[in-house]
């Protein structure tokens, strides 16, 4: 599977990122880039755990704490920035809610999602230790987020202004990925 393949064709023409969440040595939080050698730099497919067994020590790698969706406060703020610049009544979340037949209410209008992935969650918001929402895409077309099918990053599609405030935010791991680029296999999953 492709990144391209997570974002919504409306929003395909867009830059992909994505966020990597932090990882953890002794309930302390570590960036991905601390893993990698010195003047090497960080594959935008990287699997978490190719990353941590070339950079960590046995002992290290047996107490450390691979990364988890939550948000840290540092990402929850990024993606409550990214909002604050849309329209937030465009954008639209989804929730993974299983395989099987779906009727949801959002709104007062009723949508029946038949052998679906996802359920609507309306007025999600980006809270830091909560969990993501599975896609969330504004109507305007500059920002999708996806944050299946791995727990250890966020696939955020955005156009020139928030893809460049998005690798901006301090505090927060981000790196560019081609559209081409193939998802890490989900060895958390």
């Amino acid at each position: 599977m492709r990144y391209l393949d997570l974002i919504p064709e409306s929003h395909r023409g867009l830059r992909l990122a994505r966020i990597l969440s932090p990882w953890r040595l002794a309930g302390e939080p570590r960036t991905w880039a601390s893993l990698v050698s010195e003047g090497r730099e960080l594959p935008a497919n990287a699997n978490w755990f190719e990353v941590a067994d070339a950079g960590l020590t046995e002992g290290e790698r047996s107490a450390a704490t691979p990364p988890r969706s939550e948000l840290t406060p540092e990402i929850a703020r990024a993606l409550t920035e990214i909002r604050g610049a849309l329209d937030a009544r465009s954008i639209r979340y989804y929730r993974w809610a299983g395989y099987g037949f779906h009727g949801v209410e959002v709104a007062g209008v009723r949508e029946t999602v038949v052998g679906s992935l996802l359920a609507i969650e309306a007025g999600t918001a980006f809270a830091a230790g909560s969990y993501p929402p599975t896609l969330a895409h504004d109507s305007a077309g500059r920002f999708a987020l996806a944050s299946l099918p791995y727990p250890d990053s966020i696939v955020v599609a955005a156009d020139p202004e928030l893809f460049l405030a998005l690798h901006q935010t301090p505090g927060i791991e981000v790196v560019t990925v081609s559209p081409e680029d193939t998802v890490p296999p989900s060895a958390n999953d």
